[in-house]
């Protein structure tokens, strides 16, 4: 109740109607996570437990980039509304035409953020690399959308996961469903959008992006994958695992080289999706599990670090870790975010990315044991960048620059960081809220 009448009192009275929206989705969703597996909602949506936590996730990441933005623009706070609900709306759809509408429209949001509120010129570019990228590679899968379609008469993926499998399921018939997801997730190699959005993007649409857009992809991975019956002994799984693992330790390394903060933090979240990519064709209940409990820990850790780093660019007025020093003597508290956010990024025990990790080191390993190799190194090359992060930023001296000293981290920022931190940690002994197949 306390939290409720913070968020009340601190909030522009532009986003009250966000607010009651989201408590009021908030209740129902929680009131679905003790459901059965599946609950129709109508002929188009449904919800079940992926969903309900997923779309739980959109609301507090939404309302946590409502409150830690601070510009007042009432157009982008018409944006920020617009993404979250579009998003919770994705995760609710059980028609592929919706569910593919749906996972274009969130884009539309943040791409006008990108472009109306970029800080640098080169937000254009990275706009349009952001459009074609996913745009782009969402075509081939519109095209088995509708082949599906004239196949079945129906685009319930309801009623096709329990109709005959297909015999016309080629390795051609995967590609072109799923690259769309791996280009959302975004799995190495067709990441390039990622760093150039999140470097252009404003702190909202940063937040948005890690905390909600990247979990299209996974999503969409579990959703198709049962519908259209995967079989786990493909040939493509084991390359498609191969891939990202190698392409996230990759990521992992790309990381201890930068010196953009925003920049090290995108190249992060292509190391943590490679993991969540391990778990979902592990084609097992357990991997699919703790990769849900990856994306939940990674939508709530990867946007409080977002939401730091533009706290520290407002003091020092620069990105550069070469200038972005001594956080601790100037800020304790937030040098205190700082080292919350990057322990439980890195996996410290007994946080959720801890046991989500371990887990999906298992589940990968139970896959084939070549994984064991890329997985262990990605796991210590993961605690190399976090501590590289905190002790860049946090240590050291202050640079000779001058730098301001607003109250660039309201109570109520406050709060917020603290309590997605606090869930991260704890959520680690509530391992049963993932368990949903």
């Amino acid at each position: 109740m306390g939290v409720i009448m913070a968020l009340s009192c601190a909030m522009p009275m532009s986003c009250w109607p966000t607010f009651v929206i989201s408590l009021s989705l908030s209740i129902i969703l929680m009131s679905c996570l003790g459901a059965p597996s599946l609950s129709l909602i109508s002929w188009w949506g449904h919800v079940d437990h992926c969903s309900a936590l997923l779309g739980l996730l959109c609301l507090f990441v939404g309302l946590g980039s409502l409150v830690c933005t601070t510009d007042t623009d009432s157009s982008l706070l018409n944006m920020i509304m617009a993404s979250t609900i579009s998003s919770v709306l994705f995760f609710f759809m059980s028609g592929m035409i919706l569910f593919f509408v749906f996972f274009e429209a969130g884009l539309i949001p943040l791409a006008i953020m990108i472009l109306g509120w970029g800080h640098q010129p080169e937000r254009l570019q990275a706009c349009v690399s952001f459009a074609l990228y996913t745009v782009v590679g969402s075509l081939p899968m519109l095209v088995i959308i509708c082949w599906v379609w004239s196949l079945y008469k129906s685009d319930s993926m309801v009623l096709i996961q329990y109709t005959p499998t297909l015999s016309s399921k080629s390795t051609m018939f995967w590609l072109m469903l799923i690259t769309c997801f791996f280009i959302k997730l975004p799995v190495f190699g067709v990441h390039g959008w990622l760093p150039k959005a999140h470097v252009e993007a404003p702190v909202a649409g940063s937040m948005i992006l890690a905390g909600v857009l990247l979990k299209f992809g996974g999503y969409g991975l579990m959703k198709m994958l049962s519908c259209f019956k995967w079989d786990s002994n493909m040939l493509l799984s084991e390359v498609i695992m191969a891939v990202s693992v190698w392409g996230a330790l990759c990521s992992a390394m790309i990381c201890a080289v930068q010196s953009d903060l925003k920049s090290l933090i995108a190249y992060s979240s292509v190391s943590h999706m490679g993991l969540v990519v391990v778990g979902v064709f592990s084609c097992s209940g357990f991997g699919w599990c703790m990769a849900l409990l990856m994306m939940v820990a990674h939508g709530l850790s990867s946007p409080a670090l977002f939401a730091m780093a533009n706290f520290t660019f407002n003091v020092f007025h620069s990105r550069s870790l070469m200038v972005c020093k001594g956080v601790l003597t100037l800020f304790p508290i937030m040098a205190t975010l700082w080292f919350i956010g990057a322990m439980m990024s890195m996996g410290l025990p007994p946080g959720s990315t801890f046991f989500s990790e371990v887990f999906l080191l298992s589940s990968g390993c139970s896959f084939s044991l070549f994984l064991s190799l890329p997985m262990g190194l990605l796991c210590f090359a993961s605690a190399v960048y976090s501590f590289f992060l905190y002790s860049s930023v946090c240590h050291g001296g202050c640079a000779s620059l001058n730098f301001s000293s607003p109250d660039v981290m309201t109570s109520l920022s406050v709060m917020t960081l603290f309590m997605g931190n606090y869930f991260l940690l704890w959520a680690g002994f509530m391992l049963d809220l993932f368990y949903f197949v």
